[in-house]
C-alpha cells in the first residue's frame, strides 16, 4: 500500500514509503514498498523514525523536522513567535545607533532588516548590511503591498518621518495620489515626446533648404498646429505605435480624404526616418511607420467644363465684376456701399479669368505677386519654389490676360496681384486664394445658376 502521501518534512526518504498518522487512535503507521508495515504509538515516534532511517540506510546524523500535529480536541496550534515588536525607546536608540555611525550589525547572510515603528502601521526603518537606513512607508492597493522610501534616517528625524507618512498614505486613501504613477509621469515628460521633435524635424528640414515654402505650410499644419496628429503629441515618440498611427491615418482618410491622408502618411514616413538618423529614437528602435498602409490614391478625373459651362462662368464673372465696379463708384460719389456685408470687389473674378487664360493652378494664381509679371513683354514667370514640380514657369501672356493684370489697381505698397493688403504674418493667405469657392457661393447666390456643380469643379487646380 504506497497511495498515502509523503509529507515533505520526510524528502529524504524514499517516496515509496507512505506514513499515516492516526491521531484518534494514537499510533503512526508506515507502509513500505515491499508491503510491508508497521505501527508505532505516538509517543514514540522518535523511535519509528530512527527504525525507518534504519531501513532506509539513511544518515543518522540527519534528522527530520517533525511536523506539528493539531490536538484532538481540535483546538489551533501556537504561532510562531511574531516578529519582534519594537517600542518608541527601541526606534529613538536605533537612530541614535545609526546617526553615530555604529548601526546594529545584522547576521550573517542577511541584506535587510526592518524595525517597524509603532506609531504608525506600515512605517518602518529599513537597514541595509551596508549600514545604510532608510523610512520606508508600505501599504496595499488592489491587492498588492506597495512602498515609498521617504528619506534617510540620518537627516529625517523620526517625527518628520510619521507625520510625511501619514499625509502620503492619506493622499493614497483619497485616491488622490500614486507616487508611482507620479514618478512614471515624470519620467515620461522627461523622454523626447512627439510635440518636441517635431519643430526640430521642420527646422532642419528647412535650414537645409529641402522643403518649398507651400510644403513647410502643409508639413506644419499636420505635425503642430492641426488637428491631424494631436492625439500623438504628448507620447514620447518611442511609445508611438503602429497601431496609433494607423488609426489616426484611416481616420484623416475619412474626414478629410485620400490625398491629405496619402500627404499625412509621407510626412510620419520622413518624420521618422529623420528621427532614427538623428538618434531621438534609442538604438534599435523599430520604425513605427513600418506595415503602416498606406492610403489608396483617388482615380484621376475624367469630367472637364464644357464649353458652355465656360461660357456660363466667364459671363458670371463679367456679370460679378460689372456690379463690383458699379458698387465702388456709388462708394466714390457717396461715402457709402450700396449694401451692408463685404465690400464687393473685383479681384475674385479677374483670378479666375487668369486660371482659364494661363492654365495656372488655383494657388499659383492666388499668390501671384508683381515681380512675376513682365507686362510690357506679355510673359509669366514664377520661381520654382512656387511650383508643384519645383521648376521655373514661364508663360506667355495671351492680349486678353494682359488686359485684365493692367486693369487690377497696383499700389506701391502690396507686392502680391491680388488682395487687399500685403500680409506680413507667416502662412497667411490673400483673400483671393479662396476665390473659387466664393464666387461659386456668390455667383449661385446672385445669378440663380442652376448647375452649381460647375463652380465646385473649379475649388480644385485648373
Amino acid at each position: 500500500m504506497r497511495m498515502l502521501t509523503l509529507d515533505s518534512d520526510f524528502a529524504d526518504i524514499d517516496k515509496t514509503v507512505g506514513i499515516n498518522i492516526d491521531v484518534p487512535k494514537g499510533h503512526a503507521s508506515v507502509f513500505f514498498s515491499s508491503g510491508s508495515w508497521m505501527i508505532f504509538p505516538d509517543e514514540a515516534w522518535p523511535r519509528s523514525m530512527a527504525v525507518i532511517r534504519e531501513v532506509q540506510e539513511l544518515p543518522p546524523d540527519r534528522e527530520p523536522k517533525q511536523k506539528q500535529i493539531r490536538p484532538p480536541d481540535g483546538s489551533r496550534l501556537p504561532a510562531e513567535a511574531a516578529t519582534t515588536k519594537h517600542t518608541v525607546k527601541d526606534i529613538n536608540k536605533l537612530i541614535e545607533q545609526i546617526r553615530s555611525g555604529q548601526p546594529p550589525e545584522l547576521p550573517e547572510g542577511k541584506r535587510e532588516k526592518h524595525y517597524r515603528d509603532p506609531a504608525l502601521p506600515g512605517l518602518y526603518i529599513r537597514l541595509l548590511n551596508t549600514g545604510v537606513a532608510s523610512w520606508v512607508v508600505q501599504w496595499k492597493s488592489l491587492g498588492r503591498q506597495k512602498k515609498e522610501t521617504l528619506g534617510n534616517v540620518r537627516v529625517f528625524d523620526r517625527l518628520e518621518a510619521i507625520k510625511a507618512a501619514k499625509d502620503l498614505l492619506a493622499k493614497v486613501q483619497l485616491d488622490r495620489l500614486d507616487p508611482h504613477k507620479a514618478r512614471r509621469e515624470r519620467m515620461r515628460a522627461n523622454k523626447v515626446t512627439f510635440a518636441t521633435v517635431a519643430p526640430l524635424f521642420l527646422e532642419d528640414k528647412i535650414r537645409k533648404g529641402e522643403l518649398r515654402p507651400a510644403t513647410v505650410k502643409s508639413w506644419k499644419r499636420y505635425l503642430i498646429t492641426s488637428y491631424y496628429f494631436q492625439s500623438l503629441h504628448s507620447l514620447p515618440i518611442d511609445e508611438i505605435t503602429r497601431d496609433q498611427i494607423q488609426t489616426r491615418i484611416d481616420y484623416i482618410a475619412v474626414h478629410a480624404g485620400n490625398p491629405v491622408a496619402r500627404s499625412c502618411w509621407a510626412v510620419m514616413s520622413v518624420f521618422f526616418d529623420w528621427a532614427r538618423m538623428k538618434k531621438k529614437l534609442p538604438e534599435g528602435h523599430p520604425n513605427p511607420m513600418t506595415d503602416v498602409e498606406q492610403p489608396k490614391e483617388n482615380p484621376p478625373r475624367e469630367r472637364v467644363l464644357t464649353n458652355d459651362e465656360i461660357q456660363l462662368i466667364w459671363k458670371t464673372c463679367d456679370d460679378w465684376e460689372a456690379e463690383a465696379i458699379h458698387a465702388q463708384q456709388i462708394k466714390a460719389s457717396t461715402g457709402k456701399w450700396p449694401r451692408s456685408g463685404e465690400p464687393p470687389t473685383t479681384e475674385y473674378a479677374r483670378a479666375v479669368k487668369l486660371l482659364f487664360l494661363t492654365g495656372c493652378r488655383r494657388q499659383e494664381i492666388g499668390d501671384l505677386q508683381w515681380s512675376e509679371l513682365d507686362l510690357d513683354n506679355g510673359e509669366l514667370r514664377i520661381p520654382g519654389a512656387r511650383i508643384k514640380n519645383a521648376v521655373e514657369l514661364c508663360n506667355p501672356l495671351a492680349d486678353w490676360a494682359v488686359k485684365i493684370l493692367r486693369s487690377v489697381e497696383h499700389s506701391p505698397d502690396r507686392a502680391n496681384v491680388f488682395g487687399h493688403k500685403q500680409s506680413k504674418r507667416l502662412g497667411r493667405k490673400p483673400p483671393v486664394t479662396r476665390s473659387t469657392s466664393a464666387l461659386s457661393k456668390q455667383a449661385a447666390l446672385h445669378r440663380k445658376i442652376g448647375d452649381s456643380t460647375i463652380f465646385a469643379e473649379l475649388s480644385e487646380p485648373v
